[in-house]
């Protein structure tokens, strides 16, 4: 999470309403499976496909199928 882009207020409000706060407290490290469970992540993509996947998933916001303005 970066505190840049909001990321530290958005975990934080995130982890209050699930009890998780002390994730941010401790800074523990945890799989990508984890994140995923915990609702953190949306989406793993394996690494030997992760450009391929990576194009495949962003192509779902941008025209012909979305409106990538009103997605932004």
């Amino acid at each position: 999470m970066l505190p840049g882009t909001g990321g530290t207020q958005r975990l934080a409000r995130w982890s209050a309403k699930r009890g998780r706060s002390e994730l941010m407290a401790k800074g523990e490290l945890f799989s990508f499976d984890r994140a995923k469970e915990l609702g953190i992540v949306n989406e793993i993509f394996p690494a030997k496909e992760f450009w391929e996947q990576v194009m495949l998933y962003a192509k779902q916001f941008c025209p012909p199928h979305k409106a990538s303005k009103a997605v932004a």
